[in-house]
């Protein structure tokens, strides 16, 4: 002859028997041991039927980096998060587990540009591919010094 414990009146709960009451519920052992205010806030929690699984969208970024250079760019995330990834051989990155908001990714490797030099991204209800740059060596390649000098003897000739 057990009682049965009920949301609506969750102070009405038998105490627990060691050995015969085992297979109560983690509610009824929570209410027994006089928690009663976290059942009721959690809605009655496994015993009423009732689950709650609250969790926020997340999405990803991705794309290629090709060109003259795909491997070894580290593309920088901005707004609102931030993080780097650096391509691998294949060239393709992904930034994920972002929520949704405004991102900017910018690719950098020293000694060439990109195209396009940054990429604008809304992240909404969806995730995001074809996030592509296409890189080039740049003409500063040579540590910026791009003059030709000639060494000319005293007759003036090289």
């Amino acid at each position: 002859m057990g009682r049965t414990a009920h949301k609506s009146d969750p102070l009405r709960v038998p105490p627990m028997r060691p050995g015969k009451d085992q297979g109560l519920s983690w509610r009824a052992g929570l209410l027994a041991a006089g928690v009663t205010a976290l059942a009721t806030a959690c809605g009655g929690g496994a015993s009423s039927g009732a689950s709650s699984t609250a969790s926020a969208s997340t999405y990803a970024i991705s794309g290629t980096v090709s060109g003259g250079v795909a491997s070894g760019v580290t593309l920088t995330l901005s707004g609102a998060s931030s993080a780097t990834k650096t391509t691998g051989s294949s060239g393709t990155f992904t930034f994920s587990g972002l929520s949704a908001g405004s991102y900017i990714v910018t690719p950098s490797l020293t000694g060439y540009t990109f195209s396009p030099t940054s990429s604008s991204i809304t992240l909404s209800t969806a995730d995001v591919t074809g996030t592509d740059f296409t890189s080039s060596a740049s003409s500063s390649a040579l540590g910026g010094q791009r003059s030709l000098c000639l060494w000319r003897g005293r007759d003036g000739q090289p």
